[in-house]
């Protein structure tokens, strides 16, 4: 039996519009990779990252797991109105340093009509150091996705379950 997966046509709408949203150009962070339940993003550290002891700021940090909770979850949900994150826990295990590449995979713990429910940790992709990670949960809002995430391609293929 076939299951439900995210449309690669919707996957590749999303990485292109995303590096064009304001948020995603400050931090120069990316999404790399989405499936059903998964999103991993990437930012290059940098000097403009950092806090005054010169290691990236916690803020950076929890940025990242919050976009790559969010994907996670929204990938998952049957909704194709907009969602927003009504809770954020992290827990930071290491400093990162500028000049690396901090990876964030998101993986939803749970999905439902309404709310989502994921899980991210961030690697420091140059030591493989596990920098941080965290828990967020998504709302389904009224609205519609709109802005520069309107008009996309159906969010699944697949028969729905």
């Amino acid at each position: 039996m076939a299951s439900k997966s995210v449309n690669p046509e919707y996957v590749k709408a999303v990485i292109s519009a995303l590096i064009k949203v304001p948020i995603f150009k400050l931090m120069d962070m990316e999404m790399i990779d989405m499936a059903l339940g998964r999103a991993v993003l990437i930012i290059r550290a940098g000097e403009k990252h950092t806090n005054p002891h010169k290691g990236v700021h916690g803020g950076v940090i929890a940025t990242i797991i919050d976009a790559a909770c969010y994907w996670a979850g929204y990938s998952a949900m049957k909704t194709e109105n907009a969602i927003t994150t009504t809770e954020l826990k992290v827990n930071y295990l290491a400093s990162a340093r500028p000049g690396n590449d901090l990876v964030a995979t998101g993986k939803v713990i749970k999905a439902g009509r309404l709310l989502a429910v994921s899980e991210a940790r961030v690697i420091e992709k140059q030591t493989g150091r596990l920098i941080a990670f965290g828990s967020a949960s998504c709302l389904a809002t009224d609205a519609p996705v709109g802005g520069i995430l309107a008009g996309l391609p159906p969010k699944f293929m697949g028969p729905d379950e």
